[in-house]
């Protein structure tokens, strides 16, 4: 008679251990499904940061071309004036005129438009410490004009990514060279 109660009582057991065993394996697989999704997530994340990256190092060789140039002409030179680079659609460009790039070459499916707007003052005079061949220091003062470069850099291929940088531009009056005042991100830094 406790052989027959015996056996009865392990039949009932045997279903639970297959109740619990599919719970655990249910568990397993939601889990297993949630660290798939998570790396995939990771992925993409990594892959849009090397885009950004990307687009960030071409503004800044935009930036720098446009900077090496010997003279930045906005034709009438008022200020606010906004001259863009030729056959550039912004709504925010009064003239599209400022000279093709050459030094800076653009990979499939990425767009720049570059910009340069004259700033108040009309001309500034600014004094520069340097030191003389004797080592002595000496001020000079250079009138100068403000300008800011920008370059809108987008992806329009598969995958979609934009970055917009700014520098400021001091440009000598006399024809020297000119120097960047300040670089900023607008999304990033206020003006």
């Amino acid at each position: 008679m406790n052989v027959g109660l015996t056996g009865r009582r392990l039949a009932g057991q045997r279903g639970a251990v297959l109740i619990l065993v599919l719970i655990f394996a249910a568990m397993l697989n939601l889990l297993a499904a949630t660290v798939i999704q998570s790396a995939g997530l990771q992925a993409r994340m990594s892959g849009n940061i090397a885009l950004q990256i990307e687009l960030k190092l071409i503004a800044e060789s935009v930036l720098q071309e446009l900077i090496s140039r010997p003279v930045i002409v906005i034709p009438g030179g008022a200020v606010g004036y906004v001259n863009c680079n030729d056959g550039a659609t912004a709504p925010f460009c009064e003239e599209s005129s400022l000279a093709p790039l050459t030094r800076v070459s653009l990979p499939s499916g990425v767009v720049v438009t570059y910009y340069a707007v004259r700033r108040d003052p009309v001309v500034q005079t600014l004094t520069l410490a340097e030191t003389s061949p004797g080592g002595e220091p000496i001020a000079r003062d250079v009138d100068i004009a403000q300008y800011e470069l920008g370059a809108i850099v987008e992806n329009v291929g598969a995958a979609f990514g934009r970055t917009h940088h700014i520098v400021g531009l001091a440009v000598p009056l006399s024809g020297e060279s000119a120097w960047p005042l300040y670089w900023r991100e607008p999304a990033i830094d206020p003006p």
